[in-house]
């Protein structure tokens, strides 16, 4: 689904042949979701989102939002989608979170740099009341970028936030709820699976 220059949206049958393709430019296509109203949101790097059918027909397309990337797009129990990623201020990344309606308008954007160095937001997991955010965030220019978790709720007020001195280039790359309340998380640079339990204490890692 990425492209070196442009975002490239394409379906195929059950054989592999091509039913349809559309490419979008300047940006590079990320991550996919099927939305509840059985239609599709891709997600560019670069601060992108279209919404389309199963046909390819585009029913919207938004963006560049402020953000400096995306890294993550996940559809809210209320209606509407929230995105996460990072701004770039300066010279340093900061963590980011978008909320959109379900027409792709902004219902807030934020960013965070309140005693943060530097940072990005991974990936997050939508609860009833609050999202749950696996982000790697530097307090100072000495520290490399810490395995974080953190939980907002749904107007991205920061309610607990969790830094793990010793995970430093733990870099987080997806997470999952598991029925029981406690949290999957995988990443790369370590190659590490972990599992957090709701308050984000650390049960194991491997």
């Amino acid at each position: 689904m990425n492209s070196i220059e442009h975002m490239f949206l394409f379906r195929l049958n059950k054989s592999g042949d091509l039913i349809w393709e559309r490419i979008f430019p300047n940006d590079q296509a990320w991550k996919i979701i099927k939305t509840t109203d059985n239609n599709y949101l891709a997600m560019g790097v670069f601060a992108n989102l279209v919404k389309f059918n199963i046909n390819g027909d585009t029913l919207w397309k938004r963006g560049p939002f402020d953000a400096y990337n995306f890294t993550a797009i996940k559809e809210v129990n209320n209606g509407g989608y929230v995105v996460c990623g990072a701004q770039l201020i300066g010279f340093n990344l900061f963590p980011y979170l978008l909320r959109i309606n379900s027409s792709g308008d902004i219902l807030w954007e934020r960013t965070y740099t309140n005693g943060i160095f530097e940072g990005v937001y991974n990936d997050l997991i939508v609860e009833n009341e609050s999202f749950v955010i696996g982000a790697n965030i530097s307090d100072s220019g000495f520290i490399s970028r810490k395995l974080s978790i953190l939980k907002t709720d749904t107007s991205g007020n920061i309610i607990w936030t969790q830094k793990y001195d010793s995970l430093q280039y733990h870099t987080i790359e997806s997470m999952i709820r598991m029925p029981d309340g406690s949290y999957i998380i995988g990443g790369g640079n370590n190659n590490f699976v972990s599992k957090f339990d709701q308050n984000g204490g650390i049960l194991w890692l491997k």
